[in-house]
């Protein structure tokens, strides 16, 4: 080749002839072979190979290298737009929500109605209902809680405000922006769309492909767009009914405050509700075979919390987006898989859970209740939290359920569970979408706790675990003070363990966390200690359990530990501040 000499460089300025000629030109120097210079021939069909594989890397290095220049939100413009083409509308902002028990004073016997939208303001911050709450007071006047309404007790944090009404311009699958301002954060999941029609208004379903409607079916489609901006396309009277020029479009969406707006329990008790005041939504609710608390009987409602709210969570991630657009294209929205459920709910529950995991009958029986059946119980299916799941959201056939293990996003706790009313409205969602023949059952997951521990004898107590802690040598000639090498320690650790970074039967890895630990500033040597006997143990030791069972659970933890689909970790003490000596 040094007939043919090149900058190193020169080969940017090649494409797939270029190359085949001066291969060609190479074999024709030699005076060898001829049959480079006759098409359809082995050898010039060698030469095509090779400068289409030429081709096809050049355009590649070309792509990443002008990728490797974009900005995070280019790249999220180029994805969206790609996962369209596989009608995959990506998750937006997710709001805070509550679950709630109300209580009514006063008033008589007798069903009542709390309408959509009304909001119950804490020290500034409003939580908003989304739909009607319906209820059965059974006792005339006297204070009574209300039973019954689990499907719809959740409170969503936000304002429900009203959208300008668009008039339609009548044209095949129309598109309305909600444009709003630019510090203003809509929720995903609680923007509602009416559209009147000779005069009459009436709420349109959200679905989630208008390719799965017919031409009647008042629907429409949401998109979070490449600008960060949702869309609402209706339909063509092909797919969706479509809008016409006489039709009238009212939109109500959800503005969240953020994570100032998580609440925690008990932030409920003493607020009292108000409705929204608007004369569309006055119309739009008189055109309804439903008679509503006014405001004044609203006020003899209390309300109260046992549980924080889920946190606030930002759109849909690029790696997100990309993990769940393809398992989205090859469901076609039919849940009838184990991880068509999965993206289900991680694409229509994703303000209610952090993770999810699917097991059919034959897995339940095989992992779950074969767990309980090793720790010592004879009657696993008795299991308290087993059996509240089987009896609220099961029928009597047990063979063909299909067992969904969902953590949710509570902000400040580890140990917490899905209430009955975010069940209840994952099970009425998931049914419409599901194989007839099997039945949804939103089962609890088990906790697992981590701590600390040197063991002083063949069995682990929670006094060996109480009395261990980590001790460092720091390294010789280092200036940094105590107490920044501790905080360090203590952030590591508690990060590694963040309820919103861990997954359902993911993996503890403790030896990469004593990676991470001697990659402190400072941290020259690090063992576990029992302060009481100073038994020194290299590294961090770890046992976990499950809180509910101790005794038969309790473990050394090994070096890798694969958690069961069912598994959840937490760390047990996160005040590892005061559990630090530095030698």
């Amino acid at each position: 080749m040094n007939d043919f000499p090149v900058p190193k460089d020169a080969y940017v300025a090649f494409d797939g002839l270029t190359i085949k000629e001066k291969i060609k030109d190479r074999l024709d120097q030699t005076g060898i072979f001829t049959d480079q210079n006759y098409e359809g021939s082995n050898l010039a069909a060698i030469n095509d190979s090779i400068a289409m594989s030429f081709s096809l890397l050049l355009y590649y290095l070309n792509q990443n290298s002008v990728n490797g220049q974009f900005s995070e939100t280019t790249v999220y413009e180029n994805i969206n737009r790609i996962v369209k083409e596989l009608n995959y509308n990506p998750v937006g902002y997710q709001t805070a929500n509550v679950s709630f028990s109300l209580s009514a004073n006063i008033l008589n016997a007798g069903f009542y109605s709390i309408p959509r939208y009304s909001n119950i303001t804490i020290g500034g911050i409003n939580y908003s209902l989304a739909n009607d709450l319906t209820f059965t007071k059974t006792t005339n006047g006297t204070l009574e809680k209300i039973n019954g309404i689990d499907s719809d007790a959740i409170l969503y944090q936000g304002t429900f405000t009203e959208f300008p009404v668009f008039t339609p311009a009548g044209t095949p699958n129309e598109i309305v922006y909600l444009t709003v301002e630019d510090n203003l954060t809509v929720d995903n999941f609680t923007i509602d769309v009416y559209v009147q029609t000779n005069g009459v208004w009436g709420k349109w379903d959200k679905t989630q492909s208008l390719y799965l409607n017919n031409s009647e079916d008042k629907v429409y489609e949401l998109r979070f767009n490449e600008n960060k901006r949702y869309e609402i396309k209706f339909g063509d009277s092909i797919n969706g009914k479509q809008l016409t020029t006489s039709d009238k479009v009212l939109i109500y969406y959800l503005v969240s405050n953020r994570e100032s707006g998580e609440l925690g329990s008990g932030g409920l008790v003493g607020r009292k509700m108000i409705s929204l005041v608007s004369n569309n939504l006055g119309s739009i609710l008189s055109g309804e075979n439903t008679v509503y608390l006014t405001n004044n009987q609203i006020q003899y409602l209390s309300f109260d919390n046992k549980f924080p709210s889920t946190y606030f969570s930002e759109p849909e991630s690029i790696n997100s987006i990309r993990k769940n657009a393809p398992g989205v294209f090859r469901s076609q929205f039919n849940v009838s898989t184990k991880k068509a459920y999965e993206t289900f709910m991680k694409s229509n529950f994703s303000n209610i859970i952090q993770d999810v995991k699917v097991m059919n009958n034959a897995e339940y029986l095989d992992s779950y209740l074969k767990y309980y059946y090793n720790i010592g119980l004879t009657k696993p299916q008795y299991e308290s939290r087993a059996l509240y799941n089987q009896v609220n959201f099961s029928d009597s056939c047990s063979f063909n359920n299909v067992y969904i293990f969902g953590v949710p996003k509570t902000i400040k706790s580890a140990l917490s569970y899905l209430t009955p009313s975010q069940k209840t409205l994952i099970v009425d969602t998931i049914r419409d979408e599901q194989v007839l023949t099997s039945e949804t059952i939103v089962s609890d997951p088990v906790y697992l706790a981590f701590d600390l521990c040197v063991q002083t004898e063949n069995t682990i107590s929670k006094t060996d675990i109480n009395n261990s802690e980590i001790y460092v040598i720091k390294k010789q000639n280092n200036r940094r003070s105590d107490s920044s090498i501790k905080s360090d320690i203590q952030s590591v650790i508690v990060d590694y363990f963040n309820v919103e970074r861990n997954l359902l039967g993911g993996t503890i890895n403790i030896q990469q966390l004593n990676t991470n630990l001697l990659n402190i500033d400072g941290v020259g040597q690090l063992y576990t200690r029992n302060k009481v006997t100073n038994s020194l143990l290299e590294g961090i030791e770890m046992v976990n359990w499950n809180p509910v069972y101790f005794d038969v659970t309790v473990s050394q933890t090994p070096t890798t530990l694969k958690l069961e689909n069912f598994q959840f970790p937490f760390l047990n003490n996160k005040n590892f501040v005061d559990r630090i000596t530095i030698g």
